[in-house]
This record gives structure tokens, sequence and C-alpha cells, in this order.
């Protein structure tokens, strides 16, 4: 039981000894070698609803848990690499067999919060639970944690960017659709080419459904009003479209007039001005652009309808090209675990040496880059037609490896003039995260780009007249994360390539073995199995456990395989938000949560907001909990008069039951705010489980002073002082909550 509160430092001394009389041969006994273990696991619930799906929702390492006993003792330890933490509690310094158990989140793993609680079964305990393991009783305690933006409802949208090729690109032309996540219905327009021109990347604001999206660098279709630099804002609930941002410094190359063509310095400026990938915060408040151009990382302020400039630019540095920082090319963003990764690539471009070629993959805590992933780029890829190589980047217009030989259109033989272009350059695109942390990495044909369907090349160009056929060959390749680190697919065990369904390149082994069509654009929400891609003819999906193709889906675009899409984006409902808490009997009345003080089953909670109010009832752990809306003013009555008294000793009614002292202590989590509380709920997905009441039997009363009786001259008189001040306590018993004790040197004491 923890000490009282509220006694000043003059009656410390008294205290302590007046305690250590009063409990002298009744201290509770260490946990007995008999009892049983505390087993607590904590998964992380990615579909947000309280309850634990086997198989699809892991276990959460590095979660703090502490036991804590009725005399305030703790004992803690943390989970493991599944999700486990096992207490033994007679190997501790714990007693008594009840215990409060707490899952903390260490501020190393911020970016996780509370999951919602009391879902289906298995259900998700909240972060304070209470166990018994007197006489052998193992207990088990199943919590969860989510990290809000891996939140994704069952029935998202895709969307992605679609230019048209040339004068195809009118300004009614669509450039940006999205559709249903199944795979069916049509494509929906959400913006048009006068709106944004030809775009790559996006970034989704769930809470205020909004689109962001990024000019791109390519030829045959041209910028949108900002030019290279411009970040465009789709508001689909006002159904409207604007300028958000211009990158500064974006790019110099000028498009011709005449589309159908383009200029060569357009051609040349691929990868290399215009913007890379969008991502935001998990918070939605910050937007991270890629400027090619600059090398650089900007971050913009999102909240408001546009940014005039960025609040940081922040230089991607070069992590060792073997060519030097002029072949480093960042272009891909992802996010996880509060932190934003970036993807470039060494082109290779100085030496022109396929063995210079690498991947890159750094992560960027807010401060400084380190990279993680690390890969040359110079392995034989499967299922592609021609050069199953990735080629060096070329300085200007030359999409023909010779190597390789002439292709003749396949479905016109003899056409010679037709030529297949066939020299795949790697831009690292996009990247996402699996369940368990492992890597997919977008790759795109940078030739894409630079080429078109059925297209001549650029004016003043070599060979111009020359047209060209199918030219991307992008790639999905996982990093798979183990125990040893990251490992590059078909590399290890740990990471295996899978035999396609197709043909394959005799010892290419890919775990992803049929994406030798992808443009380079990701999309994934841990609550699915599959990470789709896009690809030269709409979207496929890939099964993350066995690597296999899943489904495609056939978007009509106007540049047919030559990288007809952008990025890929979810559009993911905001995370569901609770508030909730626990109604208890509070024996010693001290306002904390003690692990053998007994929930109260049935008592009423009401939660109220201008819009109204709601009722819940607590259920038989005294646990009750509401939905709530983000950022809004609530108020949570408690009434214990409907509490189920029949699990407290002696059965007390409990209409006489009052409210325990309220906001006692530091410890938020086990203290009483009832019986009203006034709150603010949180940013979508930050519940919160705290708000709890403690109820009490009514103290003692305290009758009326009496006179004492008279004095001889020569005793001393009554000292009136609460607790031990001097005189003998010899044989003193406990006297309750509420009872204050006088003592006098006559030996005889009285309750006031």
């Amino acid at each position: 039981m923890p000490v009282a509160r509220g006694h000043g430092p003059r009656n410390a001394a008294a205290t302590a000894f007046l305690v250590g009389l009063a409990l002298a041969g009744t201290a509770p006994a260490r946990a007995a070698a008999a009892d049983g273990t505390v087993t607590v696991t904590v998964v992380r619930d990615v579909n947000s609803d309280g309850s634990h799906t086997p198989g699809l929702e892991l276990g959460e390492p590095g979660i703090l848990v502490r036991l804590t006993d009725d005399a305030g003792g703790t004992q803690d330890t943390t989970t493991d690499a599944g999700g486990v933490a096992t207490v033994d509690p007679a190997a501790g310094p714990l007693t008594g067999g009840r215990y409060r158990v707490e899952v903390v989140i260490p501020a190393a793993r911020s970016f996780l919060r509370p999951a919602p609680a009391g879902g289906p079964a298995p259900s998700l305990s909240p972060p304070v639970a209470f166990v018994d393991v007197r006489g052998g009783r193992n207990a088990t305690v199943l919590a969860g944690v989510h990290d809000p933006a891996d939140y994704c409802h069952a029935t998202p949208l895709l969307v992605t960017p679609c230019p048209r090729q040339g004068a195809a690109g009118t300004p009614d032309s669509r450039a940006v659709v999205s559709w249903p996540y199944d795979r069916a219905g049509t494509p929906t327009v959400e913006a048009v080419t006068g709106q944004v021109g030809a775009t790559y990347g996006l970034a989704y604001q769930r809470d205020r459904d909004r689109l962001f999206v990024g000019a791109l660098t390519r030829r045959m279709a041209g910028y949108g009003p900002a030019g290279p630099g411009g970040v465009y804002v789709v508001d689909r609930a006002a159904h409207t479209v604007s300028t958000f941002a211009t990158v500064p410094d974006a790019g110099t190359a000028a498009h011709a007039a005449d589309l159908d063509r383009d200029s060569l310095a357009v051609n040349n400026a691929v990868g290399r001005e215009g913007l890379g990938d969008l991502e935001l915060s998990a918070d939605g408040r910050t937007l991270y652009v890629v400027g090619l151009r600059a090398r650089a990382l900007y971050l913009y302020d999102a909240a408001g309808p546009t940014a005039a400039a960025p609040e940081r630019i922040v230089p991607v540095p070069d992590p060792g090209c073997p060519t030097g920082p002029d072949d480093w090319r960042p272009y891909g963003l992802g996010y996880h675990d509060g932190a934003v990764y970036v993807g470039g690539t060494c082109t290779a471009e100085r030496s022109q040496k396929r063995e210079d070629l690498r991947a890159y993959v750094l992560r960027f805590d807010g401060t400084a880059f380190t990279t993680v992933v690390a890969h040359p780029l110079d392995h034989r890829r499967g299922t592609r037609p021609g050069d199953t190589y990735w080629r060096p980047w070329q300085p200007t217009y030359e999409p023909y490896n010779s190597a390789d030989g002439t292709f003749d259109d396949p479905d016109v033989p003899g056409r010679g003039w037709f030529r297949q272009a066939n020299r795949p350059q790697p831009i690292l695109s996009d990247l996402v995260f699996d369940r368990d942390g492992s890597m997919v990495l977008g790759f795109r044909d940078r030739l894409g780009d630079q080429a078109g369907r059925d297209a001549p090349g650029p004016v003043g160009a070599v060979d111009q007249q020359r047209r060209s056929l199918d030219p991307a060959m992008g790639d999905v390749t996982r990093v798979c994360l183990t125990a040893d680190g990251y490992v590059w697919d078909g590399e290890a065990l740990t990471c295996p390539g899978h035999p396609p369904t197709g043909p394959q390149q005799p010892g290419v082994h890919e775990y992803y073995p049929d994406a030798g069509r992808a443009s380079g654009g990701l999309a994934f929400a841990p609550r699915f199995r599959d990470t789709a891609s896009t690809t030269t003819t709409g979207t496929r999906t890939f099964d993350n456990a066995t690597g296999r193709a899943n489904g495609d889906f056939a978007v009509d675009n106007g540049f047919g395989r030559a990288n007809g899409f952008g990025d890929l984006e979810l559009l993911c409902a905001p995370p569901p938000l609770w508030t909730g808490g626990r109604v208890w009997f509070d024996r010693d009345g001290d306002g904390s949560q003690d692990p053998s003080e007994e929930p109260l089953p049935g008592a009423t909670v009401t939660l109220t907001d201008p819009a109204g109010a709601r009722t819940a009832t607590t259920d038989q752990r005294g646990e009750y909990r509401f939905p709530v809306r983000p950022d809004t003013d609530y108020q949570l009555r408690f009434d214990a008069t409907t509490a189920d008294t029949s699990g407290i000793p002696d059965r007390p009614d409990a209409a006489a039951l009052v409210p325990a002292p309220a906001a006692r202590g530091t410890e938020r989590a086990v203290d009483s705010d009832g019986p009203v509380v006034n709150l603010t709920s949180g940013a979508p997905g930050v519940n919160d489980h705290t708000h709890g009441a403690g109820y009490q039997l009514p103290p003692p009363a305290t009758p009326p002073p009496t006179a004492a009786p008279p004095r001889r001259p020569a005793a001393r008189g009554d000292t009136g002082s609460p607790w031990i001040l001097g005189g003998s306590a010899a044989g003193l018993a406990f006297l309750g909550v509420g009872a204050t004790l006088f003592v006098t040197n006559r030996r005889r004491m009285r309750l006031g």
C-alpha cells in the first residue's frame, strides 16, 4: 500500500515510527516459490481494431513491461524479438502474488501509441492490466501498440499519375487517376493535365483528404503551371486543384513546342531535374520533397493551403559512389517507424562501367543521414526481353545497346525503321516497408522517361528518326531484414529467390520474379499481405510472403510501356481514436489503482460533447471505452451507483460509495480522475486509456470533541497532536484509514 500523502516534515519521523509499529508482524510475504509467472505479449495492431490477427500482426520488440505489487515494489523487463516478456515474481523483489502490469512505450519508440483495446477475441488489453498468480496460477496479458501512420481501412483507393504523350496531352486530358484497391470499377480522374502537367511523386494527407503531387521531368510531356519545381495539392473534399509550392531552382531544360518530339535538353535532364518522390510525416504536417537538381530534401509546412518557401533544405550526401558525388542521384522516399528514408542510385555515368552502379538507402532522423542499405546493381535480372542488366546512365539520347542487337517491330516484321529501345538505366524511385521491417524497393527505368511509345528521338539527337518500342524495364526488389541485418533478395536462404511464372534467365534468383515491367511506384499498408506496383500496363500486386504476382489491374495510359505511370499511393482513412479507462474500488482511498483493488463492473460512464451524450457500462474488468473525434473537447462523468459490488469484501452498497481523491501523484495512467473529467482528444490514432475513477467507502464520521476530565496539577496535559510525538506506544494496533491517533503521557489514546 503506498505511503499516505500530505504529512509535512514535522511529522515525518513520527509517521514512519507509527507505520512501523502498525505493520510489525504483518508485513506482506514475498512472492511464494509456488506462485505462477506472468507472460506479456505485445503485438503491433496494424488494423487498429483492438484485436490480434495471428500471422498478420507481429510481436513488437523493445517494449518495457513493469510489474508493481501492493507495496510499490517493481520488477521490469523488455519484450524480446517476438514481442514476449515473461516475469517470474518469485525471482525478484515483488510480494503478494497480485500485480499491476504496465506496458510502457520507451522514448526511443515514441512513434508508437497504445492500440485500441477490447476488440473481438483475441482481444487486446489496455496498457494497464491486473493479474493474480497466487497458488501457482500463471497469467497472460495480450496488449497492443500501433503506429497511426501504418493504418489503412479495408477498402482504400489507389492513385497514380498517368501523363499523356505528346500532343495527346491536352489541358483536359487526365493526369492523375484513382480506382478501388480491389481492382474493381473504372478509374476516377483526380486532376487533368492543364492543372498539374506531368507528375511522379505523391503524398496523401489523410486527415484533410488532400493529395500532393510533384512535377516530373520527362520527354514528350510538359510541366504544369508551376514548372519543374511545381508541387500541387488536390483537395478531394473541396474538388479543387491548385499550386501548393514551387521548389526553387528545380531545373532549366525547356520543353520543345513540338511535344511529339521534344528537346534533347529535356531528354538529358531526366532524373537530374524536376522533382523525385514526395512523403508526409506521420502527423501529416511536414511534406518531404526530393529536389533532383540540388540533390536535396526540401521540408515544407503542409498545414496550410500553400507554402511560400521550404522550412528546411537538407542536402542528401553522397554515400560513397565509386565515381564520385556527381554520379549520386537521390530520388525515392519512404517512411517507417518515425524516420524518413531516401533511396538513390550511383549512376556510373562518369565511368560507364556497370560494376560502378550502386543502390543506396539512407535513413534521415530529422538531423542526420545514416546508410542502411548499400548494394551493387551489376547483377543479371530475369524475365526481360533484350538486355537483362542495368546499364550506366547515358549523358545524351542513346536508347539502344548495340551489344544486344537490333530488334524489328515484332508485330510488323521487316519494319527496320522500328527499333526496340533497350538500355535500362536504374532510378531507385520508391521504397516501402513490410510488417517485419524488410524493404521493398521500386526501380524505374530512366529510359522510359526519355523515350516514348512508337516515338522518334528528340530534335537534334543522333538517329532521331528511328522510333522506339517498349523501352521501359523497371524492377521490384526485396531487401530482407534478418538477425544479421539487411540482405538483398536471392543472396541468402533468409531472403530467398523464387521461381518465376514465366521464362527466367539461368542463374537468376529474385524474390519477386515477375516484376520486369515495373514502373517504379509502390504502395503498401501493413493490413494487406501484398505490395502493389505500377507496371507498363497498370498495376500488379505481389504477395510479400511468397513473392508471387497475385493480380493485375489495367489502366489506359498515353505512354504504353514507356513509364506510363508515376508513383502509387493508397488513399487511407485516418485511424480510429478511442478514449477510456477503468473504474475500481479504492480500498485505501489513496486515489491510485493498487494491484489487489477490485474492479467495479456495471458502473455508468457518460461522455458528453456539443453534439450530445453517450453512455457506456464498465465490463467485468471495470473498463470502458468510447470512440471519439480528434481534437475535440469532451466531458466524462462517472456514476458508481449502478456498479456491481459482489466482488468486493462485505459487498457494500454501491450507493454508499464516494469518489476517491483525484489527481494524486505523478502516475497519470493509474490515478483517479473522477468523478468528472474534462478532456481534449488527441490526433487520430493517439488513443488514451488513462481516464480512470476510483470509489471508496466514506471515512468513519469523526465524533465531536469532548471535554477532558480535570487534571491533577502535577500532571502533563494531552498533547492534542496527531501521530506520535512522545511517550510510549507499546501494543499499538492499526486503526484503519481515516483515523487520527492522539497519545498522552498517561498511556491513554483516543480517536479524533
